[in-house]
């Protein structure tokens, strides 16, 4: 089927194909649930620990590295603060971690939550066979998709 939208800045015509389905869902969503959605439900903070806890734990690895290659130090007091490197950039890159972690969860959730309460908001029953949708957008330009069989006749 064929039909022709007219534009309104040069009354040309530009030709629309429609294929069958058995029905269409339109979801209405919020501007704040569009955002979430857009934004992937992402916290800016969640993607920093996500940095942070990938730079320590590198410099972890590498002071671990370092101390088991070195032989011998020139001065301990050297060893000692490899190892503190070490320890703490462990220790704080795991946590770093598990706290993107969390938080990725949660956001992951958020979003399935958001999603959901979008789907919820359908009717459980379609609308009638032969309804007429008038799709109003800022041009005025209306567009009318008919459902029967019989409508589809008489635009040809």
């Amino acid at each position: 089927m064929s039909t022709n939208l007219q534009n309104n800045d040069n009354d040309s015509t530009v030709p629309v194909r429609r294929g069958k389905v058995d029905s269409v869902d339109l979801f209405e969503v919020k501007e704040h649930e569009l955002e979430i959605l857009e934004n992937g439900g992402s916290d800016t903070n969640s993607s920093i620990y996500l940095n942070f806890s990938i730079f320590l734990l590198s410099i972890s690895v590498s002071s671990t590295f370092s101390i088991w290659a070195t032989e011998k130090f020139s001065a301990p007091i050297y060893q000692i603060l490899l190892l503190i490197i070490t320890v703490v950039g462990f220790l704080m890159g795991g946590f770093l971690l598990l706290l993107w972690r969390n938080k990725r969860k949660k956001e992951r959730s958020s979003i399935k939550a958001i999603v959901k309460t979008i789907r919820d908001r359908i009717l459980d029953c379609p609308l009638p066979q032969g309804t007429k949708i008038s799709i109003k957008q800022q041009t005025e330009t209306d567009i009318e998709i008919p459902t029967t069989p019989s409508e589809k006749k008489e635009d040809k």
